[in-house]
């Protein structure tokens, strides 16, 4: 059959445009095919295919030649993988009868919508794991058109009992689930979601059963490393689920984060660019842009140099396409410069000059689902489009404020974003109206930084929008729907006053000690409350994580702030003066999974307890040298369950231990331990303590540079654990948390730490 021939029929009996390349069956099986087009084939993930085959033909009446040949539908598929030049289709609909067979013709056809199939789960498997452990969970999920997920996590069961999950989002069906202290019953949940929409929720059951373990032989592993001094820009998400940006803090630099982005990494390699201004990542390579050497470089995951290409005027952006093809802005080139797989320079779009078909300052590009191409040019306000073809489209007009210049371009679900350097976000609709806006860092509630320029901003496969502040080192994100929830950066983690929920949540007070910030398990700012008091000098956590406690020393009273969101008035209780139930100078604040709350007093000497409503129960302690007294108590631990509490006396250098009963409003002193030393056990000066559900103590001793772990389940201390700062990834602490299902973070002014063992 003449493949001219062919085309031409098709454009009139199939409606597929006269410019879409032919492609033949290359081999086939029972429900796909693989197809080879020629180069200038635009093809994508979800495309969908024509498959022909021979049909009716029409002869001459006298010589009986053929002259027209009616090719025939067969089949659909939809494409869902591509590599090396071949295109692996699914065969998604039977259209005529006939076989399948390799050599017929295959046509694009990129108005057909996509048969997309939803994402389909396997058989699931119950996990059960020991308390206080790491597991990682696994889910038989598919996505049978080959598509790209977005998978969000949650924990379904007891309020603050099921521990945490190590993402809110990834992009691979696996998670990592910190275990509690306890045993306990529920699901981990996950729904799963293909680019086009389509949802399935999972459900795996799972459980934390008691037994006897040597804890001795448990290892720390980190899951928290973060820098203050991290100005991230140019977010990307590789496939795989990491985050790479460009850490402009000093020397720009490549970093990583893992996909529940607490743990940050560097990114090595000896022929890495030394002025790398912009990155992109497809099927295990990186590309990076080097603007003093003015070269795209493909490296590996690894560090491990690809190629070097050259040839390029003053590059500023990159984005690949799913074939591989890689598009660099470069406005010294007069417009986009595209790239093969195999580092051959295709070709250019657009022209250098001004008007609506030509840039004159071309930064930035993105690239949306169905291939085509957006280009941001900030000098002349603009956005030019390119369809998956490469043909030109209408170019829209970015209005506003000509000192806000747009700063960056990216492709949404609900439209076309540009980011000003103001940090509002404008969002297109298909006619290139700009009908909404995002709000700026500032106007966002979520911090109280000044005006800052905004940078660069990316979108998640979730549909969540990023922007990142290098100027101050922040990121800000918004919801799919376009609400702001959550900023992040490494200097929001550094407060030295800080309490670890059940849940997973952090609770800090800022730098100003007025605002009492919310932080959720992926380390994001979610929150910040106020009327904290007078003079707040400590926080605790309590009632499996349904409240905080906000010690206010000047006025010697406690604030119960609920942190479910809703905006309930605190709780205060307690007041000035030395009768049973009042507080003279309070320190340290702690409380329990049952919302009772413990209050330090050092100049009385005494600890007071309050149950959760702030009534007084009874207090314990008084200055002096006896089994129930303290010389110098400094700080102050007690078990989740409210069974036992721990002091630190300063002057003796030992931690008391005492009983709680709570049905006779009684506290036993039962042991010490400590010891001015540097063994097993002993103590120099404590910067913190913390004790988790298993009723084992967490000790960071400034003195030592260390952090032990004791057993004092019993009468005496038992060390089963030292770990120096540094191995914990700190050079000293100035704080430490522990979360009450053993996950404990170091906090110094470099940043933060966060380990489970």
């Amino acid at each position: 059959m003449s493949r001219i021939l062919v085309a031409l029929i098709l454009t009139v009996t199939t409606a597929v445009a006269a410019d879409q390349p032919l492609g033949q069956i290359i081999s086939v099986d029972a429900s796909s095919v693989v197809v080879g087009f020629d180069a200038s084939a635009r093809v994508a993930p979800g495309m969908v295919l024509a498959i022909y085959g021979p049909g009716r033909v029409e002869k001459h009446p006298l010589t009986k030649e053929v002259i027209v040949e009616h090719p025939r539908l067969l089949a659909k598929a939809q494409v869902i993988a591509i590599q090396a030049g071949t295109v692996t289709a699914r065969l998604s609909a039977r259209v005529g009868e006939g076989a399948i067979e390799k050599g017929m013709d295959v046509v694009p056809m990129p108005s057909d919508a996509a048969p997309n199939a939803p994402p389909t789960v396997g058989n699931l498997v119950p996990v059960s794991a020991a308390p206080q452990s790491a597991v990682r969970v696994a889910l038989p999920v598919v996505a049978p058109d080959g598509d790209a997920l977005s998978i969000t996590w949650s924990l379904d069961g007891p309020v603050g009992r099921l521990g945490r999950i190590g993402a809110r989002t990834t992009t691979l069906p696996e998670v990592t689930w910190y275990t509690p202290g306890a045993a306990v019953s529920g699901t981990i949940t996950a729904v799963v979601r293909d680019p086009l929409g389509h949802a399935t929720t999972v459900s795996v059951p799972v459980q934390v059963a008691i037994a006897d373990e040597d804890l001795r032989k448990r290892k720390p592993m980190p899951f928290q490393r973060a820098a203050v001094d991290r100005r991230p820009a140019r977010l990307e998400r590789e496939a795989g689920g990491r985050w790479w940006a460009l850490d402009v803090s000093k020397t720009i630099g490549v970093i990583r984060y893992a996909p529940g982005w607490l743990t940050e990494e560097g990114y090595k390699g000896a022929d890495l660019p030394r002025a790398p201004a912009a990155l992109a990542m497809h099927e295990g390579i990186v590309a990076i842009v080097d603007t003093t050497a003015r070269s795209l470089g493909i490296f590996g995951f690894d560090g491990a140099k690809r190629r070097i290409i050259n040839g390029f005027d003053a590059p500023t952006d990159v984005v690949i396409d799913a074939n591989g093809v890689a598009y660099v802005a470069d406005q010294g080139a007069g417009g986009v410069v595209m790239v093969e797989p195999d580092g051959r320079i295709r070709g250019r779009l657009g022209r250098s000059g001004k008007g609506p078909d030509g840039f004159s300052g071309l930064s930035r590009l993105a690239l949306s689902g169905d291939g085509s191409l957006v280009c941001l040019d900030s000098d002349q306000r603009q956005v030019m489009r390119y369809d998956r073809f490469q043909r030109r489209l209408e170019t829209w007009e970015i209005q506003g404020d000509a000192r806000d210049r747009p700063a960056d371009i990216a492709v949404h679900p609900r439209g076309v974003l540009v980011l000003l350097s103001s940090g509002r976000v404008l969002v297109f609709n298909d006619k290139g109206v700009a009908s909404e806006s995002l709000p700026a860092l500032g106007a966002s509630g979520l911090t109280q930084d000044p005006e800052t320029i905004a940078d660069s901003i990316c979108v998640d496969a979730s549909g969540e929008v990023l922007v990142t502040y290098p100027g101050v080192g922040l990121v800000m994100r918004y919801a799919a729907d376009g609400k702001p929830n959550g900023v992040r950066g490494g200097r929001l983690l550094t407060n030295a006053i800080t309490s670890a929920a059940s849940d997973g949540r952090m609770f800090a007070l800022n730098e100003e000690r007025d605002k009492l910030l919310v932080i959720d398990s992926d380390g994001w700012q979610v929150g910040r409350i106020g009327g904290l008091g007078k003079e707040p000098v400590a926080i605790a956590a309590g009632g499996d994580g349904r409240w905080v406690y906000v010690l206010d020393q000047a006025r010697c009273n406690v604030l119960r702030i609920s942190t479910s969101g809703a905006s309930d008035k605190p709780l205060v209780f307690a007041s000035e003066g030395k009768n049973p139930g009042q507080l003279s100078e309070p320190t340290r604040i702690a409380a329990d999974d049952a919302g009772r709350c413990y209050v330090l007093d050092p100049d009385l000497g005494r600890v007071s307890v309050f149950d959760s409503e702030g009534k007084f129960q009874f207090s314990f302690g008084s200055l002096g040298k006896g089994a129930q007294q303290f010389a110098d108590p400094r700080l102050l631990a007690v078990a989740p369950a409210g069974d036992a509490c721990y002091v630190y006396d300063y002057d003796k250098f030992e931690v008391k231990k005492f009983a709680l009963d709570h049905a006779s409003s009684r506290a036993n002193h039962v042991g010490n331990g400590g010891g001015k030393g540097d063994g097993p056990g002993q103590i120099r000066k404590l910067a913190d303590l913390g004790c988790d559900r298993l009723g084992l103590l967490y000790v960071a001793d400034l003195g030592r540079l260390d952090v032990q772990v004791l057993d004092f389940r019993g009468n005496n201390p038992v060390s089963l654990h030292t770990w120096t700062f540094e191995a914990l990834g700190r050079a000293e602490a100035t704080a430490m948390s522990v979360s009450p299902d053993g996950q404990f973070w170091l906090v110094d002014e470099t940043g933060i730490s966060g380990t489970s063992w």
